[in-house]
């Protein structure tokens, strides 16, 4: 159920943490200003979590997406020295609330 905005999100976080030297804001700021331009039509919210804060623990990280419809898209993946996500699963549940939307903001 994945689909082009995601695809590329995933992608452009890749970038973003493959790029930095520690697991921090500085992912997250690079990765929210690449996402600023391209189109999300479908509204998603992406929440991502890592386990670990330096490259060299080989920690997990774990990325949400789910927009206003309730399209879902769950991945899972290594956070070494390179980005590797291991898998994605993807489901459709109830839309969000407004309540339920802000909780989605969480950034490593």
């Amino acid at each position: 159920m994945a689909d082009q905005y995601t695809d590329t999100a995933l992608s452009l976080l890749s970038q973003c943490y493959d790029a930095s030297d520690e697991i921090n804001s500085n992912i997250t700021h690079c990765f929210n200003e690449k996402l600023k331009k391209i189109p999300n039509p479908l509204n998603y919210k992406i929440s991502v979590h890592a386990t670990k804060t330096k490259k060299s623990d080989h920690g997990k990280i774990t990325v949400f997406m789910i927009n206003n419809k309730g399209i879902m898209l769950y991945c899972i993946g290594t956070a070494g020295e390179k980005l590797k996500i291991n898998a994605c699963a993807s489901d459709v549940g109830k839309p969000l609330t407004p309540e339920q939307e802000l909780s989605i903001e969480g950034f490593f």
